[in-house]
């Protein structure tokens, strides 16, 4: 008597069925897999898509920024002329 084939086992028959359930198990493994490997290039897409966004946001800002410098500037120095002006006219006035 086998000592491998006991009640209800039929030997090459059960190792068949155990190989075939490897085999769905690990086609099943193989198909998350590939699913989750989609669901990452989805996301690098969805990445490399908002780094190109910022870049181009952080360009225009910087334009922006280096204008409102300038701005700033030439606003500063006309009203610093303005007031050396007012202050002139008035003391000329005034006589001091």
């Amino acid at each position: 008597m086998n000592a491998s084939a006991g009640p209800g086992s039929s030997g090459p028959v059960k190792l068949q069925a155990e190989q075939g359930l490897n085999m769905l198990e690990n086609q099943d493994l193989s198909l998350a897999i590939g699913r989750i490997e989609g669901a990452i290039d989805g996301i690098k897409k969805t990445q490399d898509n908002h780094t190109e966004m910022l870049s181009g946001v952080d360009q225009r800002l910087r334009n922006v920024e280096q204008k409102a410098a300038v701005h700033s500037g030439t606003v500063g120095g006309l009203a610093g002329l303005v007031v050396a002006s007012g202050v002139s006219v008035i003391r000329a006035r005034l006589g001091v």
